[in-house]
C-alpha cells in the first residue's frame, strides 16, 4: 500500500521537494480505508497551534469537547485534514486509530497537498467540521467541487468561523452560513446538525 502510494505520487513529491517525506511514509502506513459515512475533521486543533484569536476561547471548550465526542463515535469513519506539521506533532491520533486516515493541505488553507486524493469522498456519505468555515474548510469545499464532488455538507455545531469575519462571529449558526454565502464569502454548502447525524 505504502509502495503504491508513493509510485503513484512519487512526481508529485519530486517536485514539491517537500521536507515531509518522513511524515507522508508514516500517515501512508497507518492510514485505513474509510467506509461509506465518514466526519472529516479540518484542521481541528487549529486553536492550540495559536492560530486562534482570543475572542475563541470561551467557545472553544465546548466546540473542543464535541470534537472530542465524534471522534469516538462508531459507524463512522474519521478523516484528518491537516498540515504536515501540526500531522508530526500528533501523529499518535492517527496511530492510535483516532482518526481512520489522514490527509494532508497546504499551510494556513483547506487546499489538499494531493488533490486527487479526493476523490475517494465521490461514493461517500461525508460532513466536515473544524475550523475556520471561512477559510480552510471553504478551501476545501471549492477543492471537492474542482474534483466533481458537488454534494458537500458540513456540521454547524462542529465549525468554528474566524474572528476576521465580517461580523466577528465565532459561533456558527444557520443565519451566519447564508449570510456567509449570500455575502460571496463561502461556497454553498449543506448545512447539517448533529440531530440529523445519526451518532
Amino acid at each position: 500500500m505504502v509502495i503504491k502510494w508513493f509510485c503513484e505520487n512519487f512526481n508529485y513529491l519530486i517536485n514539491k521537494n517537500t521536507p515531509y517525506l518522513e511524515s507522508f511514509r508514516h500517515k501512508e502506513h497507518f492510514n485505513r480505508c474509510l467506509n461509506d459515512n465518514v466526519l472529516v475533521f479540518v484542521h481541528p486543533f487549529y486553536h492550540e497551534m495559536g492560530g486562534a484569536s482570543i475572542a475563541l476561547t470561551d467557545y472553544y471548550h465546548d466546540y473542543k469537547s464535541l470534537l472530542f465526542n465524534l471522534m469516538g463515535v462508531s459507524g463512522w469513519s474519521k478523516a484528518w485534514f491537516t498540515f504536515p506539521l501540526v500531522y508530526d506533532e500528533g501523529r499518535n491520533l492517527l496511530e492510535n486509530g483516532f482518526f481512520t486516515k489522514a490527509f494532508f493541505t497546504e499551510f494556513g488553507s483547506g487546499n489538499p497537498l494531493i488533490p486527487s486524493e479526493l476523490d475517494e469522498f465521490k461514493s461517500k456519505n461525508f460532513v466536515l467540521l473544524g475550523c475556520y468555515a471561512d477559510q480552510c474548510i471553504d478551501d476545501l469545499v471549492r477543492s471537492f467541487k474542482d474534483r466533481n464532488i458537488k454534494d458537500v455538507s458540513v456540521l454547524c455545531e462542529g465549525v468554528l468561523f474566524s474572528s476576521r469575519g465580517p461580523e466577528g462571529i465565532i459561533r456558527s449558526n444557520d443565519y451566519l452560513f447564508n449570510r456567509y454565502v449570500s455575502d460571496g464569502i463561502i461556497s454553498k454548502v449543506n448545512v447539517v446538525h448533529l440531530s440529523d447525524l445519526i451518532v
